[in-house]
């Protein structure tokens, strides 16, 4: 029986956890790639050796000199996120990270295999060659993870058509693509037991070898690992409209099912919106008196849509007064400024409440006035 469980993604992290991470990541880069390795642990330098020749002897993977085996010594591992949705592509078959509620499907996994043809013909190729078991993010050039579920989420035939029209007006970047982050098994053997450093070296090696000579319009592609300061990385990539970036823990495991903490740790763009309140939802323990969050919304092509809930950042003293004075608030759609993370145009999650904005009108919230934070931290 395949195991269709995936690792769960990454997860956010307090500011000085991500701030001692960042300050392991460039003592260790400044020095190594320098070709001074004293701030660089001793024991991951002989790993980095030793797993490059378990992974030639055990997995029968290298041996080829034209596409070396590149182990990582380093403590963590930088790369760009992508705003997609996770998928396991096992035996060329693709699978979501959200289970069935079908009868009989025992909560498994959607095969959605006949919406993305053009990749899984590529990857079934692949793991015929060498029995990869893939774990990815199914995206959109240029786009957002709706647009991603603008074809998973509809029939065979329409998700089809959808993307043939997108080749057809857009070229080879239209359809969507498969950007590797994992990889679960190569030649029949689990490699979840194995860190993460061994199966990235892996999957790039299976990457090179053996899906890029069958993939000439770059369909599939591999992350980046981005070898500059964190912070800076992410500046540059939020700065040019992409999603962030993922910083993973070259130890980890991948573990079905869980998330452990500070093995995969996102930092994902945030923006600051003004957006107008629309009600209120009710309250539960120490606000059971008043209220637990405040429903938001803003206009979006003449139209008022609610896009949110916000919670945090309300102190006692402004929660007091919003509960007071709610009816007259939410008839004037009462302005407000939040940070937050944006999903789509018309949902914003894990809202913080920064401060009313009487000087603005609710008409004027648009996602126009949207501001990108270009700060990590």
């Amino acid at each position: 029986m395949i195991d269709l469980t995936l690792a769960q993604g990454a997860e956010h992290t307090k500011p000085e956890n991500l701030r001692k991470i960042i300050d392991i990541i460039n003592k260790e880069r400044i020095t190594f790639l320098g070709k001074h390795d004293v701030n660089v642990p001793q024991a991951n330098i002989k790993l980095a050796r030793e797993y490059a020749d378990k992974i030639l002897s055990e997995y029968k993977c290298g041996g080829d000199m034209s596409i070396p085996i590149e182990v990582s010594p380093m403590s963590y591992a930088v790369e760009e996120k992508y705003d997609g949705y996770s998928y396991l592509n096992v035996e060329g078959r693709f699978f979501s990270k959200s289970l069935s509620n079908a009868a009989g499907s025992k909560g498994m996994p959607v095969e959605k295999t006949d919406r993305v043809i053009h990749l899984a013909d590529i990857l079934k190729k692949v793991y015929e060659q060498c029995g990869a078991d893939l774990h990815g993010e199914l995206y959109k050039i240029g786009g957002i993870s709706d647009d991603v579920t603008r074809i998973m989420g509809c029939n065979a035939d329409e998700a089809q058509r959808r993307q043939a029209q997108a080749l057809e007006q857009e070229g080879y970047i239209g359809p969507l693509h498969y950007m590797l982050i994992d990889i679960r098994a190569v030649h029949d053997k689990l490699l979840i037991n194995e860190p993460h450093r061994l199966r990235r070296a892996i999957l790039k090696w299976v990457y090179t070898k053996y899906i890029q000579p069958l993939d000439p319009h770059g369909y599939i592609q591999l992350t980046e690992e981005l070898s500059g300061d964190p912070n800076e990385e992410f500046r540059r990539i939020v700065t040019a409209g992409g999603e962030g970036i993922i910083i993973k823990r070259e130890d980890a495991l991948y573990i079905p099912g869980k998330k452990p903490a500070n093995n995969w740790i996102k930092g994902k763009k945030k923006i600051t919106h003004d957006v107008f309140m629309l009600g209120l939802n009710a309250g539960t323990g120490k606000n059971a008196g008043l209220f637990g969050s405040i429903r938001f919304g803003h206009m979006v092509d003449g139209k008022i849509v609610e896009c949110g809930n916000c919670s945090s950042g309300l102190e006692d003293d402004m929660r007091t007064y919003i509960y007071n004075n709610a009816d007259k608030l939410i008839t004037n759609k009462q302005v407000f400024e939040i940070e937050a993370i944006q999903e789509s145009a018309k949902s914003f999650r894990n809202a913080v409440f920064l401060r009313l904005r009487d000087d603005k009108g609710w008409e004027e919230c648009t996602p126009v006035n949207i501001r990108v934070k270009e700060s990590l931290i």
